[in-house]
């Protein structure tokens, strides 16, 4: 199957808006594949549950290192392997997760040296301040929001 955007190797911004990833993950490999110059990636209202699918995406996000903008709001981030997906995402600036946990925000911290924005969608999470103080002390965060969703 041909997708126009597997071609789009310069694009800068993607918004995938409730693409079905749990059923065409192929598809996310052919556009994700070659995006060198891509910035921005926002992945919202994607949802799935499958681990091993999960931990595919976040390891095709990983090789993206040019992103400075995630919003990667697609699954639980405390049920992926976000060293997978952070571990290249060196120049990372902004980060939008849901239902992050404490290792989640170790890997953040470990591997976002350049952080300066997070937004966390909480929704039942379990976050505690010795988290939130490991990301605050090993990122620049200039702007941090915790919010409840339903």
């Amino acid at each position: 199957l041909y997708l126009p955007l597997q071609d789009a190797e310069s694009l800068e911004t993607l918004v995938l808006q409730r693409f079905p990833i749990h059923e065409r993950l192929d598809h996310a490999r052919s556009i994700l594949g070659n995006k060198r110059f891509l910035k921005k990636l926002v992945l919202s209202g994607c949802f799935f549950e499958d681990e091993v699918k999960g931990n595919e995406l976040a390891a095709l996000i990983g090789k993206i290192y040019t992103l400075e903008t995630l919003a990667f709001d697609c699954c639980r981030f405390s049920s992926i392997n976000a060293d997978l997906l952070l571990s290249g995402l060196r120049s990372l600036v902004s980060l939008r997760i849901r239902n992050a946990d404490d290792a989640s925000l170790a890997a953040i911290s470990k591997h976002c040296p350049n952080l300066r924005k997070l937004v966390m969608w909480t929704g039942g999470s379990h976050v505690t301040l010795t988290g939130m103080l490991t990301v605050l002390l090993a990122c620049p965060i200039e702007i941090l929001y915790m919010g409840e969703f339903s």
